[in-house]
């Protein structure tokens, strides 16, 4: 079996095989990155090459809790390692996924196998990296809050394939004190007008205005923007 000798420059992937990031061309786009060496390269690009998360606002800092909703196989999280994070806690609905993410985690990592949504019960996820999906169990962003007994998040990143639009509309003044830091992949919807996807954006950053974050940034992209925000 294949070893791990740099976890910040390789990892483990689906179907058992591991990524070296190490390996990549970087001067080529994440499109191009992409289509060259599959997803993995992707995430990596923003994750672990560019580095997304910091690239606006404070970032995360050493002693961070860093809270990761839609860790994938843990490329955000090794990232937040590297910027020594103190604890980092994981959430990962599909079950492949979370299975490479146990084989990729730290001692200080934290990592549940369930999906966060505005109400607890069960919902369909995308089978990653397919279109396929299955049924999975799925509690709120409170109940989440309250199993882990949270006193703060420092840091809590974002991608959970569109439903950050519904998640954070039950979310209490409680749960959203607690949260200094946030980086949201905000999926745009390809099934309105670009006017209505303006609207829909500005809408969800004032929601974060409202819930006492000072500053808010949005990079709008065709697909998936990225949203800062931070108190």
């Amino acid at each position: 079996m294949a070893i791990i000798s740099d976890r910040y420059q390789q990892l483990y992937t689906l179907g058992g095989k591991i990524v070296d990031v190490s390996r990549f061309e970087r001067n080529l786009s994440c499109n191009e990155l992409g289509v060259k060496y599959g997803w993995e390269a992707t995430m990596a690009w923003s994750n672990l090459i560019h580095d997304d998360l910091n690239s606006v606002g404070p970032g995360i800092r050493e002693g961070d809790i860093y809270v990761d909703l839609g860790a994938n196989i843990g490329m955000s999280a090794l990232n937040a390692e590297r910027r020594k994070a103190g604890k980092i806690y994981c959430v990962e609905p599909d079950v492949d996924c979370y299975e490479v993410l146990l084989r990729n985690k730290a001692s200080n990592w934290i990592v549940d196998n369930v999906a966060i949504s505005q109400s607890e019960g069960s919902i369909d996820v995308n089978q990653w990296p397919y279109a396929n999906t299955r049924k999975v169990r799925c509690i709120t962003f409170d109940q989440y809050v309250a199993q882990h007994n949270f006193d703060r998040i420092d840091f809590l990143k974002v991608d959970i394939e569109g439903h950050e639009k519904t998640v954070f509309n039950n979310v209490s003044n409680t749960s959203w004190d607690k949260i200094q830091k946030m980086a949201i992949e905000y999926h745009e919807d390809q099934t309105i007008t670009e006017q209505q996807r303006t609207a829909e954006r500005f809408n969800f950053a004032a929601k974060l205005s409202e819930n006492g974050f000072y500053y808010v940034t949005v990079l709008s992209r065709p697909f998936q923007s990225m949203i800062y925000a931070w108190k």
